[in-house]
């Protein structure tokens, strides 16, 4: 049969796609094609079954195989290209399809130069085309697992110089990197250069002849920083001068020197000096001289010769001198000019005495004629060494000639007196490298015992030794202090005691602290701005760690900051503050700076309860919705055609954006449920709520029953507790006839709660048990009253989707007043909660209606209701993750300026105006956790006729629980008229109300704007949890990655921090999210679990009192965390610590971080912020990659033990936060 065929002219070899050196364009290349008179290159900003591809070249030229794309790119955005030969009449077959990724240029011209300023580098650049900022990364070393942080964010475009002053020690290499930045991007880094900071050359530095022969006075102000100071010297000055070294100076506050060595009187010398800091030597100062000379004769006295006209002229013996002029006035004011008399050395002259030749006395340092002038005469005595026997030239024989040192010690390697005064009056055998621990000690080798010292060193830093909680070092080293209180510096009660009183009379500091404050060092309070340091008393009590000072000082805005607070040193400000006697939450003062500024607090004013957690956001992936929500935008404004189609995100929209609280609205009959319940609950929860099994356990968690829980220690009469409260509510059930589980009448049920309630007498208070009773009843018949009238509109759809398992709100204003006219703000960190998200519009939007895809037409409709629903899950955002707010704002600033398909004039303002004037089911949905505690409610708005239409019961338990968050305003709502319902007008009464409401929370939003609070990562408060359910974080390690690009080298390190109170917790690592209802047999893990904090040092009315620190331990494990009590049974541990928390400060929240090395295959864990300046306990264990692999582990899951813990800020990083690693000052 005939088949037919059609050629093609080849697709073009070796078509590549690469970054190119300019901003915004991709530079691409190709193997010429025979035959072929051009060629046609595509482009497209997606590469799926929908992806359009448009011409974007046509060259017609033959010798023509590259072309640089710079068609309106955008940086940071990936693009795909394919290329196809061209001839007269036809284009041939396209070449595989590539992509490329577009990138701000490298700024040209990077450079590091030695700071003018010891410890610093001077950093420059030259600007990038369209850069709006530069980021400056950093790393102590330049090696594929070197780790790039942060140094700097410049948004200044005009900056091209930058000082690196943080934390550089002086002799360090430190290497850098640059990248130009925009709005949306990081531009390509240059090239890694490496700067190597120093220490500033010495002020001041002089030199000048001396008062001895043969020697140069040298001086110089002193170098912060400095351990010491070299200098050199030459003979000449001249481009061939040699500089030898002369003098290295170990004693940092000497700034003078005197410079004997083999001088020439009449001879001129050349110096420099450099700072040194360990074996690294600084700058030199510009070089000085001086010349030598021989000084004048010391100590000349005259005396007469009784009988005759003579005197004897006596002086001190000049080194060097080979003789001496006599000269001689007539007068006391005259100048001597007249020489009487040339002494040469060995010239007997009667009526002269030179010390030159005199022997030495005999009696050496012990003469006792030092009052005889004859033996004075005829002796010579040497003078004693100021240095004592820690003089540098003990051994030189020259030295010695002249001055005194002390004799040995009689205890000679037995002695064991490390005192300075000591080891100042008698020199010493050396000590023995092996210590106490050596083994001829312990056999009592007379001859090593008597060679070498066995004692301990004295501590390199003494009274500023920052491990004094260093079991081993303490044991090892010798210290100024006394032995350190294992409870300071925040946990011991006597010392907080002693510091309250101290500048009362001293009568009212009882025995029992004073006497275990001088038995125990503490941590001084004032820090750096103790100036009483030295004080023997002082030395012998406190530990000094010094902090660095605050760089704005007492301009500091940064004082109501407690982790910055803590961090730094402010001048009048203790760096322990005392403690005030309220809790934070409590404290009347806790917003007054100057209050602050004297007290720190126990507990914490930001602590909110417990929310409940159904995993409904574990199949989501957050990252990949944010990223493909922008990319399906950019792809519509460029088919679409709008007149901009890039859009530029301003830094107002992102802060307005992190400012949205959510809002809820419900009418009179929901509020009161809720008042009843102590929760807002979703419409799948209140459904629950037809069974009276579930209402029992409501009761049993309502707030003040589960206080009344927890009182209980006893087992079985919880469970009695527990029973009475089933029976209460079945009580009610029957009455109405509702009951399905017992099939009891009423007065079986009476007499069995009878029977309960006797025994329940007999262990818990009679006030106890009527809020029991009380409260039960009370939710039993608000849930029966409840079904009457469920919260929401209640779309069928609801359920399909999953919301019906969500508290509904709005993130930001609520204007659907068909909701109800009682208005609830959230505080905004029940958005960071797990199961909490949002949309961009209602999820109703992507039922029946299709109206997402009317609404955003960058959406298309992936044709099912299955389908569908799938899509709304890959068009939700969570608060958690970093990058959401830009996704957010995209959408904003599309939908604002869709009616015009132009992005102009669309800024923040027109932004709320269309907010405000449409639909509340067109704005951010919040999806949040099924059950919210009240105490998560930040403000209540509700008109005055709303409020007094409430039962008294309502309005009284309304303004108890919510105090000043409870806002009642003037407007009078006709409450006989029914609320409008949706898509129908709003009544006149209601309008005015309203209008007040939106004004505020938009202004309250504004205010937040300018002042936002630090929320970042998940934040949860979790039940006791008892480690048998885990929640898994909305974020995984290896999304978190794909956040800073797969390729990235700092990808191989993962940094998890998160803030907790009280301890008892656990974080774990695996591969598979954990499934507690079946076996997992392959399961890897990493568990962390950190321990309760221990107790506080309690004040006892004895002065026989030890400090006990007890803790439990904490540790790392690659057991299941099922295993947690056969873990702390047996110590199979990794790594653990049953003093992890010693030095902390358990009066706030603790900051830790989780550090996981995938190319090493460790982990470490520590304690991290404020609390590391006293607390240096760290976890760590490399793992054979045999037992657990770290690069496979892939999900963050948290718990809690026996008691409730509340969780902040539970972030992933892949490099360090400066921030929560302050240091210490050792300079």
């Amino acid at each position: 049969p005939i088949i037919e065929g059609n050629p093609q002219l080849a697709p073009p070899d070796n078509f590549r796609a690469v970054t190119s050196h300019e901003s915004a364009s991709i530079d691409l290349s190709w193997t010429s094609v025979v035959g072929a008179t051009g060629y046609q290159i595509q482009g497209s900003s997606t590469n799926n079954d929908e992806a359009i591809f448009t011409i974007i070249a046509t060259i017609s030229s033959t010798l023509t195989t590259n072309y640089i794309d710079k068609s309106n790119l955008i940086n940071g955005e990936t693009y795909y290209y394919k290329i196809a030969a061209t001839d007269s009449r036809f284009t041939g077959r396209f070449s595989p399809i590539l992509q490329a990724v577009p990138q701000l240029a490298p700024p040209d011209n990077f450079k590091a130069v030695t700071g003018d300023e010891s410890a610093s580098i001077d950093l420059s650049w030259t600007s990038v085309v369209g850069a709006t900022g530069y980021e400056i990364q950093r790393s102590f070393t330049n090696n594929e697992g070197a780790i790039f942080s942060i140094i700097a964010s410049i948004s200044n475009t005009l900056t091209t110089n930058y000082i690196d002053k943080s934390n550089l020690i002086n002799g360090q290499t430190y290497y850098y990197k640059i990248a130009g930045s925009d709005s949306r991007s990081i531009g390509r880094f240059a090239p890694i250069i490496e700067g190597n900071p120093q220490l500033a050359p010495p002020d001041n530095f002089r030199a000048v002849t001396s008062h001895e022969s043969a020697s140069i006075d040298l001086s110089w102000t002193s170098v912060v920083g400095a351990t010491g100071y070299q200098i050199q010297r030459s003979s000449t000055n001249n481009d061939g001068a040699m500089f030898t070294i002369i003098a290295t100076i170990s004693n940092t506050p000497m700034s003078n020197y005197i410079d004997k060595s083999n001088l020439f009187n009449g001879q001129s010398y050349y110096y420099k000096i450099a700072a040194v800091d360990g074996e690294c030597a600084g700058r030199f100062a510009p070089v000085v001289n001086a010349t030598a000379h021989i000084c004048p004769p010391f100590h000349l006295k005259v005396k007469p010769i009784y009988g005759s006209c003579g005197v004897f002229l006596r002086w001190g013996l000049i080194e060097g001198a080979t003789g001496y002029n006599i000269k001689r006035a007539s007068t006391a004011n005259a100048i001597p000019e007249e020489i009487i008399k040339t002494v040469s050395n060995g010239h007997d002259f009667p009526n002269m005495d030179s010390t030159i030749y005199r022997p030495t006395c005999s009696k050496h340092d012990s003469c006792d004629q030092l009052n005889d002038e004859t033996h004075m005469r005829v002796f010579f005595h040497r003078l004693p060494c100021k240095y004592d026997s820690q003089c540098e030239h003990i051994d030189d024989k020259e030295h010695c000639k002249t001055y005194s040192h002390p004799g040995f010690c009689i205890e000679k390697g037995y002695c064991k007196d490390m005192s300075e005064l000591h080891l100042l009056k008698y020199r010493h055998v050396p000590l023995c490298n092996d210590g106490l621990s050596c083994s001829l000690l312990i056999k009592n080798d007379n001859s090593h015992c008597t060679t070498y010292r066995h004692s301990k060193n004295n501590c390199e830093f003494g009274l500023y030794c920052i491990n004094f909680h260093n079991h081993e070092h303490i044991e090892d080293k010798n210290h100024p202090f006394n032995p350190s209180c294992p409870f300071t510096p925040y946990m011991c009660e006597f010392y907080d005691k002693f510091l309250e009183n101290l500048d009362k009379n001293n009568s009212s500091i009882s025995l029992n602290v004073e006497t275990h404050c001088s038995r125990y060092s503490h941590i001084c309070p004032y820090g750096r701005q103790c100036t009483d340091q030295l004080h023997k008393q002082n030395i012998k009590s406190t530990i000094h760690i010094i902090r660095f000072e605050c760089p704005n000082k007492e301009n500091c805005q940064l004082i109501d900051d407690e982790n910055h607070l803590n961090s730094y040193s402010h001048p009048t400000i203790c760096d322990i503050r005392l403690l005030c006697s309220y809790k934070k939450f409590d404290c009347p003062d806790h917003s007054n700076l100057e209050h602050i500024k004297q007290y720190r607090h126990s507990g914490h004013i930001e602590h909110i309860g417990v929310s409940g957690y159904l995993g409904l956001n574990k199949n989501i992936n957050f990252v990949q919705n944010q990223n493909e929500m922008i990319r399906n935008i950019q792809t519509y404004l460029r088919s679409a055609k709008w007149d901009q189609t890039t859009i530029t995100i301003s830094d107002e929209l992102k802060q307005w954006i992190r400012a949205l609280q959510p809002t809820h609205r419900c009418n009179k009959l929901i509020f009161e449920s809720i008042l009843v319940h102590g929760h807002i609950m979703s419409r799948d929860h209140m459904n629950s709520l037809t069974k009276s099994d579930s209402v029992a356990k409501a009761a049993k968690h309502h707030t003040k029953i589960k206080r009344i829980f927890d009182k209980i220690n006893n087992p079985s009469v919880k469970q009695t507790c527990e029973e009475y409260i089933k029976i209460l509510v079945e009580i009610q059930f029957n009455k109405i006839g509702k009951t399905k589980t017992v099939s009891e009448s009423l007065e079986d049920e009476l007499l069995k709660s009878k029977l309960k309630l006797n025994r329940l007498h007999r262990y818990v208070t009679s006030e106890d048990v009527e809020t029991i009773q009380a409260l039960t009843i009370e939710i039993a018949e608000g849930s029966l009253q409840l079904h009457s009238s469920p919260t929401g509109i209640g779309f069928g759809f609801d359920q399909s989707l999953g919301t019906n398992k969500h508290v509904f709100g709005v993130l930001g204003p609520h204007t659907g007043y068909y909701y109800g006219d009682i208005i609830l703000v959230f505080r905004h960190e029940l958005m960071y909660h797990p199961d909490s998200n949002f949309s961009i519009q209602a999820a109703t939007t992507f039922g029946q209606s299709k109206n997402a895809y009317k609404f955003r037409p960058w959406l298309t409709d992936p044709g099912s209701p299955e389908t569908r629903i799938e899509h709304f899950h890959r068009n939700k955002l969570h608060c958690s993750i970093p990058g959401y707010e830009d996704a957010a704002a995209y959408e904003l600033m599309a939908l604002t300026g869709l009616p015009k398909k132009s992005l102009t004039n669309i800024d923040l303002k027109a932004i709320q105006q269309r907010w405000l004037n449409i639909d509340s089911h067109c704005v951010f949905e919040a999806h949040l956790p099924q059950l919210i505690p009240l105490d998560y409610i930040d403000h209540i708005y509700i008109a005055k006729t709303t409020f007094d239409s409430l039962s008294t019961y309502a309005q009284k338990s309304a303004k108890t629980i919510f105090a000043d968050a409870l806002c009642i305003t003037d407007h009078q709502i006709d409450i006989n008229i029914k609320p409008a319902g949706l898509h129908q007008p709003l009544d006149s009464t209601r309008i005015p109300y309203q209008s007040f409401v939106v004004k505020e929370m938009c202004q309250t939003i504004e205010n937040r704007t300018k002042s936002l609070p630090l929320i970042e990562g998940t934040i949860m408060t979790l039940p006791a949890y008892h480690f048998k359910d885990h929640i898994i974080l909305p974020i995984t390690i290896l999304q978190s990655i794909s956040q800073i690009g797969l390729t990235d080298s700092s990808n191989n390190f993962v940094y998890i921090y998160w803030k907790t109170f009280s301890g008892d917790m656990m974080l774990t690592l695996t591969d598979q999210i954990i499934d507690t209802k079946i076996e997992q047999k392959d399961l890897q893990c990493l568990t962390c679990y950190i321990a309760p904090w221990p107790s506080k040092n309690i004040v006892k009315n004895t002065t026989q009192y030890t400090p006990d620190y007890q803790e439990d331990y904490s540790y790392i494990s690659n057991h299941h965390p099922d295993m947690h009590d056969t873990i702390l049974h047996d110590k199979d541990f990794k790594s653990s610590s049953n003093s992890f928390h010693r030095g902390s400060n358990i009066d706030d929240f603790i900051v830790y971080n989780l550090i996981l090395d995938r190319t090493t295959n460790q982990v470490t864990l520590a304690i991290v912020g404020p609390n590391c300046l006293y607390s240096h306990h760290k976890l760590s264990y490399t793992f054979n990659k045999t037992e657990l692999d770290l690069s496979k582990l892939e999900f963050i899951q948290i718990s809690s033990g026996s008691h409730t813990v509340p969780i902040r800020n539970l972030i992933i990083r892949h490099a360090p936060i400066e921030q929560l690693h302050p240091l210490i000052d050792f300079d």
